[in-house]
């Protein structure tokens, strides 16, 4: 498997090769799997490593987001959309709009709020109301 790095291009020799010592040191242990330390610690015997699971969480907890969308060559402005994810159920609702701005956030939360199958409303009423 071949690992790809660029050199900085800025900074003085002796920087740049310091960093390119540090990304071959690195490829190296990690070829020969010595990159975590974790991994070399011994197991006792009967015991299983410990296996990591991602945080529950009910259902309406959502993930909101702004993402900026590159400007398509047939458009004139830029766009963003606006993204919301319930983490348990993975439901997603997004819209996209001109800008970023106060208005264009409210406006999302509030169709948020009619949209969403089951969501906790933190707002208490003071964003749609």
């Amino acid at each position: 498997m071949k690992i790809g790095f660029k050199a900085p291009a800025r900074g003085t020799q002796a920087e740049r090769k310091s960093v390119l010592a540090r990304a071959c040191c690195k490829a190296q242990e990690k070829r020969h799997g010595v990159s975590d330390l974790k991994s070399l610690q011994p197991l006792l015997e009967g015991t299983a490593k410990p296996v990591k699971t991602f945080k529950d969480y009910e259902p309406g907890f959502l993930h909101i987001d702004i993402k900026y969308l590159a400007e398509m060559p047939d458009e004139t402005q830029r766009r963003y959309l606006f993204l919301a994810i319930d983490r348990a159920t993975r439901w997603v609702f997004m819209r996209t709009y001109r800008d970023q701005s106060k208005r264009s956030s409210t406006d999302f939360l509030c169709r948020l709020k009619q949209a969403a199958p089951r969501h906790r409303h933190p707002d208490q009423g003071h964003i749609c109301s």
